[in-house]
């Protein structure tokens, strides 16, 4: 048997998010794509019955086939024709259906790591088109770092690194009416108001290239807030230090970016009970 493997799978965050129109399917977006420190590690091992397990610490997520790494797993097996079974334990860290797009990512590990384990050789390119077949932003995790996504997501340019900024990510809790406001959220997405910012998507590459950190944080954004109202928890933040404060990819999670550590841990001092019982914090970077 193939010796067993772990690998990092990171969480992403969309630094800018234009909605640009809408196929049959998928909207078209235009978006920079940043992977941040905070991440999940995948575990794959073969195993002699010929089937896919999937194994997590985390028990809300589905350990069938609507989990995405079994997708990818499955993917794999079939271009292979290999009649050995695989064991995939996911240690989880990244919040599940939180914006950060761990399925996605968890499925791009397992694709890169059983391109390694099983000698396939299959190029990023190659990778990137079996990772669209799982979803939009899976290709992304192809590469990873700092990326310019087009078409509706899947299309990747990879692009100058982004300086390294400290977050505060905001994951709702239960009870939070965000929530039920994100669900679905594309379906509640209005053309007429999306896409007017793709002035501020140019200004964030350059921000980016010239690593011009003021410049970068006065140009994130997400057309996602066109149709979910983030405004109260935006001043919140902003009142206690942080720089920027945008939704998370679909959302419901939310990132605040702060100029410096300091800044952060005075921010997540001053947040009270009231605010503390709506959101889990996690602290990451860029």
């Amino acid at each position: 048997m193939a010796t067993p493997l772990k690998i990092k799978s990171p969480a992403k965050i969309n630094l800018a998010l234009d909605i640009l129109g809408k196929s049959s399917k998928y909207h078209k977006i235009q978006t920079i794509y940043q992977e941040i420190s905070l991440h999940d590690t995948i575990a794959i091992r073969e195993i002699a019955k010929n089937k896919i397990i999937i194994k997590s610490n985390d028990k809300t997520m589905p350990l069938t086939k609507q989990n995405l790494a079994y997708q990818a797993a499955e993917i794999m097996k079939k271009r292979t024709r290999k009649k050995i079974g695989l064991e995939i334990f996911i240690d989880k860290h990244i919040p599940v259906a939180s914006g950060f797009a761990g399925g996605s990512s968890n499925a791009a590990a397992v694709l890169k790591g059983l391109n390694e384990m099983w000698k396939m050789r299959l190029s990023r390119g190659k990778l990137e088109n079996l990772a669209a077949n799982i979803g939009m932003d899976t290709p992304f995790f192809m590469t990873g770092g700092t990326a310019v996504g087009t078409h509706f997501g899947e299309k990747i340019r990879t692009t100058n690194p982004c300086p390294k900024l400290p977050l505060l990510l905001l994951i709702p809790t239960k009870k939070n009416p965000i929530i039920a406001k994100t669900k679905s959220v594309y379906k509640k997405i209005n053309l007429k108001f999306t896409g007017k910012n793709q002035k501020s998507t140019k200004l964030l590459c350059r921000a980016i290239k010239n690593k011009n950190r003021k410049e970068l944080l006065a140009n994130l954004h997400n057309d996602i807030e066109t149709a979910v109202d983030i405004t109260a928890t935006k001043a919140i933040l902003k009142d206690f230090g942080a720089s920027a404060v945008i939704l998370a990819g679909s959302g419901p999670g939310i990132i605040a970016f702060l100029e410096n550590k300091l800044l952060r841990k005075k921010c997540v001092k001053s947040l009270d009970k009231k605010f503390k019982k709506q959101f889990k914090l996690i602290l990451a970077s860029t």
